[in-house]
């Protein structure tokens, strides 16, 4: 009896032990459900596409926010409706399928990040993606897919785009009209001031040579200074017209034009410079890219007497591809202060930068304190032989 006994309550425990891990497998299974659910509804809700897919590359598995950004329902999907579409990589040349992230990222057994890719639609519209893909291996997936519609942001960027070739546009069409006026004013000062002070000079010499000898003797210094002012007047006013319009420039061009510049330098300010130029000469580059290079470097010598302290200047230009560089060099006490270099009202360094890029340039500015300044400018340009810069006259 007592063993009968024993072996019923033996039973009884293991039926107990049993119920107890059936009703844990219970609850494990619906939190396992309830995990499952809320991850599902999570993969759905998330605000960019995620699908699974198999090793094969079939898809397995697609959130909403996937089949909302490629414009499929998941029948469509399913049925392989996004291979007849046409792909488009970033600079819009034809993208085949063996490009997609989740192509090379099963092939190269890495994850493939931003793949950006263009999906032409069948109304001809085209949806800018991000895409990257990651290998795994979970059950029957073989790669997970992230979707970023960046179409907003292509559209965004190609407006900025626009806009910054509509105002490059305008800067060069500004430097343009500048050097139209310079050109003008520099005709007006040959064709009027100039021709007049040259008559005065004239008339003062024919005077000076038909007055009697007791009234040269009485008049004589004062007629010699008046002709002497003249001279330098005429000499001033032919400095001017070189510097709205220099005829070395139009005449022989820029290494010409920027040799006459440093001698001018040198010669006014004391200061020594070198012009290292090219193996190979440099080529007509155009009035207007020839003239930006100019003023780039008249406002940087003009900088370097100002503030440099410098004893020698070094002025290089070389012919690189299709891109002319120039570059100064100081030997003087460096920028100090960029605060100071940039502070309101002083501009020197804004202008030369925004005559660089107003025609697709750039401008450096290299300074250690006590070692000197760089400045390099480079410019691309188009060797087509056809712009060349106007020509005027001379006193």
């Amino acid at each position: 009896t007592a063993t009968i006994q024993a072996m019923n309550q033996s039973l009884r425990d293991e039926i107990a032990e049993r119920k107890r891990i059936e009703e844990a497998l219970r609850v494990s299974e619906a939190s396992a459900r309830a995990s499952e659910e809320k991850l599902r509804t999570l993969f759905d809700l998330l605000p960019v596409g995620i699908s699974f897919l198999s090793p094969q590359a079939q898809v397995l598995q697609i959130n909403s926010a996937m089949l909302n950004i490629i414009k499929l329902s998941k029948d469509q999907l399913f049925n392989q409706a996004y291979k007849t579409r046409k792909y488009i990589r970033a600079d819009g040349t034809p993208m085949s399928l063996s490009e997609f992230a989740s192509a090379r990222a099963l092939a190269e057994a890495r994850t493939i990040y931003n793949v950006e890719t263009g999906i032409v639609l069948e109304n001809g519209q085209v949806i800018w993606t991000s895409v990257s893909a990651a290998p795994v291996d979970v059950a029957e997936v073989g790669v997970v897919v992230v979707t970023v519609d960046i179409t907003d942001s292509k559209r965004a960027e190609r407006e900025l785009q626009e806009s910054h070739r509509h105002l490059g546009i305008l800067s060069q069409r500004l430097v343009e009209v500048q050097e139209e006026e310079r050109r003008a004013l520099a005709r007006e000062l040959h064709d009027r001031v100039g021709q007049t002070l040259a008559a005065l000079n004239i008339n003062l010499i024919i005077i000076n040579s038909q007055l009697p000898a007791e009234i040269i003797q009485q008049t004589g210094p004062r007629l010699n200074d008046s002709m002497k002012l003249v001279a330098e007047t005429i000499a001033l006013v032919r400095d001017v017209m070189t510097d709205l319009r220099p005829a070395v420039l139009d005449d022989y061009g820029l290494e010409a034009a920027l040799e006459s510049q440093l001698s001018k330098f040198t010669s006014r300010y004391n200061i020594k410079a070198v012009f290292e130029k090219s193996d190979r000469p440099i080529p007509r580059l155009g009035a207007t890219i020839e003239m930006t290079f100019l003023r780039i470097a008249q406002e940087a010598l003009m900088n370097i007497a100002r503030h440099a302290r410098a004893e020698q200047v070094s002025l290089t230009l070389q012919q690189e591809e299709q891109a002319v560089c120039l570059s100064i060099q100081d030997d003087g006490i460096g920028i100090e202060s960029w605060q100071e270099a940039n502070r309101p009202g002083s501009h020197g360094l804004t202008i030369m930068r925004e005559r660089a890029e107003a025609f697709g340039g750039r401008l450096k500015v290299k300074s250690v304190p006590g070692q000197g300044t760089i400045v390099e400018v480079s410019i691309p340009f188009k060797n087509d032989g056809q712009d060349q810069s106007g020509k005027e006259g001379q006193l």
